[in-house]
């Protein structure tokens, strides 16, 4: 591959000067595909920029990454609506606890308390944030009042279909079905008939 020189020093590759110069070699590699010589590749800087205490970063990223602040981006842009858009307020934000201390049993958060208990969560939240009560008043108005979280919905009686009107076919198979229900067990005749072959019947 050709040696590459940048401000007087020689490099055996691109990715040595990324390397040297701490750059993203993926990101040089972009800038130039855009058109940017080495050198403006090098040196390029994005117009929107983060500015804290009198230093300048490229991005939010890139101000998450040198403070090691473990948040994403999203988090970042959350704290600074929260703060106002003070950036400084942003990062010295501290999120607030969720536990939940009742009757000396600690729960991680008011969701767990009121499923443990069979409570209604948004009946609970509701009280303590636009009622101003405490979670003990909240939890005993809830208990006084009976109203608990409604079990399972009972199953819907199941609905028998109505039968359609059986077809001929059906009907003569039942129809002999029944006869041969009622011939058997019938004692057969012993007794032969005193009229012979052929005989003429009297008539009446």
């Amino acid at each position: 591959m050709a040696k590459v020189r940048y401000k007087g020093k020689t490099y055996s590759t691109k990715r040595e000067l990324a390397e040297a110069l701490d750059i993203n070699y993926d990101t040089l590699n972009m800038r130039m595909s855009r058109g940017l010589s080495l050198k403006a590749a090098i040196e390029f800087r994005p117009k929107s920029t983060v500015r804290y205490k009198k230093k300048n970063y490229n991005s939010y990223q890139h101000l998450i990454d040198e403070l090691d602040l473990g948040l994403t981006v999203n988090q970042l842009q959350y704290r600074l609506k929260r703060c106002g858009g003070s950036l400084t307020k942003a990062i010295a934000y501290q999120v607030p606890k969720t536990e939940v201390v009742y009757e000396g049993y600690t729960y991680t958060s008011l969701k767990v308390l009121c499923d443990e208990m069979g409570l209604i969560y948004s009946t609970i939240k509701n009280r303590i944030n636009r009622q101003g009560k405490s979670i003990e008043e909240a939890i005993l108005m809830t208990l006084d009042g009976g109203e608990r979280r409604p079990g399972p919905k009972p199953r819907a009686p199941k609905v028998m279909k109505k039968r359609g009107r059986p077809t001929k076919k059906v009907t003569a198979i039942k129809k002999k079905a029944a006869e041969k229900k009622r011939s058997v067990g019938r004692p057969k005749s012993t007794v032969k008939s005193k009229r012979g072959p052929g005989r003429p019947r009297k008539s009446a």
